[in-house]
């Protein structure tokens, strides 16, 4: 990403999108099934193409848009799902372009807020918890495979799965993100005598 032009970012960006999301918004989606592997590189190019251009929208506007297209991706599932059990297709899955609209809207709304107003410690936690979360989305997959995978197989149908997510969720997310930031402690204590190294060079 760092080494591209600004044309190259943009058409790298565009490119990831469609070859990881097309499946959900293309009908004949066996061209793509392939590709949809790729959604972490395409968060990880918007998220850096946000940080470089710095989308600046207001929060007023910010927080309807993202009730908005919550809303609308629930209402597509109940839809596509003929307003009986819920399954759990592409389209509301990863990779889907309608959750990584979701997902883009409500990191801007993360981004406006204003940590100055939160009690220090808050706002020192939420910036601890934003450098570990590429190494704690690493290691979520170990939770996944404990939590979920067992779930799966004691509760098949996706609908009577979704009570449990109001315990397994935090707990995968709070369990990943405190192994994440041990293991950013961990990298910036094995990098910082190789930084020095390499500004005496």
């Amino acid at each position: 990403w760092h080494g591209l032009s600004a044309a190259a970012k943009r058409t790298a960006l565009l490119g990831f999108l469609l070859l990881s999301g097309a499946h959900t918004i293309i009908p004949d989606r066996s061209l793509f099934d392939y590709w949809t592997a790729l959604y972490p590189i395409a968060y990880y190019f918007v998220g850096a193409y946000l940080a470089e251009q710095g989308f600046a929208i207001r929060k007023r506007i910010l927080l309807p848009l993202l009730m908005g297209a919550g809303v609308l991706l629930a209402l597509a599932s109940f839809v596509r799902d003929g307003g009986s059990t819920f399954r759990a297709l592409p389209f509301v899955g990863h990779s889907s372009v309608y959750v990584l609209a979701v997902t883009v809207l409500f990191f801007l709304f993360v981004l406006r807020l204003d940590l100055t107003a939160l009690p220090k410690w808050l706002g020192c936690l939420i910036r601890s918890a934003g450098k570990a979360t590429l190494p704690a989305y690493l290691v979520s997959y170990c939770f996944d495979c404990m939590l979920y995978e067992p779930l799966c197989s004691s509760v098949p149908l996706a609908a009577n799965q979704l009570p449990y997510y109001f315990l397994l969720v935090p707990v995968n997310f709070i369990g990943s993100l405190l192994i994440g930031y041990l293991i950013t402690l961990a990298s910036d204590a094995l990098m910082r005598p190789v930084r020095m190294l390499m500004d005496h060079i």
